[in-house]
């Protein structure tokens, strides 16, 4: 029966998939053929969702991954009555209601260490909504972006603590963690490999990267400061991509690569062209340790000229709108008059 096209074949490889991904995080090998399958008749927002066409399929079924296991989960495991299932690590778990605490606290280096041992059995569990990420990655996600946008909140009387001023507790306790964790805790991946080195240099979170980079670079049996994700991207190109200009530079003083390519071909030097990062490539022009070559400075130059183009009839095709609809609002305008002073006509 599972060798004839049709809604039962396709259940059947979701279900496959589904379990795949339940028992390990990502396995390419054993969850490739069911992944195929489902893309037969893939619904057009899952294809948008999962990114289908837009980059190598391994990216895709480690975004399907997340969806699929999260249906298993919640529809699928019904357990035999006294047989127990050691489910994913959830958000609501002992161990991420106990880092809230700490966070929220502003912990001493004491009690970090407490909470390193009370959990070290679990530090290393995947999480069950998003699959492949641990308590780290989920946490440094998490405590990054909680932060920065505690930062932009305003003042106000009568709050009897600061939002800055809490940010900043926060984050402190986050980077004692990070001096503590052991070494294969920190360089956890989630689910598109995906390390929390590269989310610190996504976010500009200068203070995160130079911590990490401090535990990460000595050890070049490891080497973790040039891990790859899924699309072949590092934490160089994260801090190119946005603009990180003091990430990039801890990153390129500690010796990380900047000739690594994404699955595309393209260097970090290459995304800062692209996204007009001119103090990040100025940096990368003068890095003496890894000489670039011609053919990646006459990419980026051309991807310059291009985008600055590109740029110039973008603005100008904007102020066209942007005049035709100060006209529009006038004429609404004036017709609005016209009608109250000559309400019959």
């Amino acid at each position: 029966m599972t060798s004839s096209i049709g809604p039962l074949k396709l259940k059947i490889a979701k279900l496959n998939f589904s379990m795949t991904v339940a028992q390990d995080a990502f396995n390419r090998g054993s969850a490739e053929r069911s992944f195929r399958i489902l893309c037969k008749s893939v619904q057009p927002q899952d294809a948008a969702r999962w990114k289908l066409g837009e980059g190598p399929i391994d990216y895709s079924m480690r975004l399907a991954a997340a969806d699929h296991a999260a249906w298993f989960w919640d529809n699928i495991v019904r357990p035999y009555e006294g047989v127990e299932i050691e489910v994913p690590l959830q958000q609501e778990s002992e161990i991420i209601r106990a880092y809230a605490g700490l966070l929220l606290s502003g912990a001493s280096e004491d009690e970090v260490r407490g909470f390193i041992k009370q959990f070290r059995g679990k530090l290393k569990r995947k999480l069950r909504n998003v699959r492949g990420d641990t308590f780290f990655t989920v946490t440094s996600k998490m405590v990054l972006d909680l932060v920065r946008v505690k930062r932009q909140i305003p003042t106000h009387s009568g709050i009897p603590k600061e939002p800055a001023e809490r940010a900043n507790s926060m984050a402190a306790t986050h980077l004692k963690m990070v001096g503590l964790l052991p070494r294969d805790v920190l360089e956890a991946r989630d689910y598109l490999k995906q390390t929390a080195l590269m989310l610190a240099a996504d976010r500009n979170d200068v203070d995160m990267v130079k911590a990490l980079v401090d535990r990460l670079v000595y050890d070049r049996m490891r080497d973790g400061i040039n891990a790859q994700d899924a699309l072949g991207r590092t934490a160089l190109h994260s801090a190119a991509k946005v603009g990180a200009d003091r990430c990039f530079e801890i990153l390129l003083a500690a010796g990380a690569n900047p000739t690594l390519q994404t699955y595309t071909g393209k260097t970090p030097a290459i995304f800062a062209a692209e996204f007009g990062r001119a103090t990040i490539f100025e940096m990368r022009l003068a890095c003496t340790a890894y000489q670039m070559g011609r053919s990646e400075l006459g990419e980026a130059c051309d991807l310059a000229q291009y985008s600055a183009e590109s740029f110039k009839a973008k603005r100008k095709e904007y102020a066209i709108q942007l005049v035709e609809r100060i006209h529009g609002q006038w004429a609404d305008l004036d017709h609005g008059r016209a009608a109250c002073l000559f309400p019959s006509q």
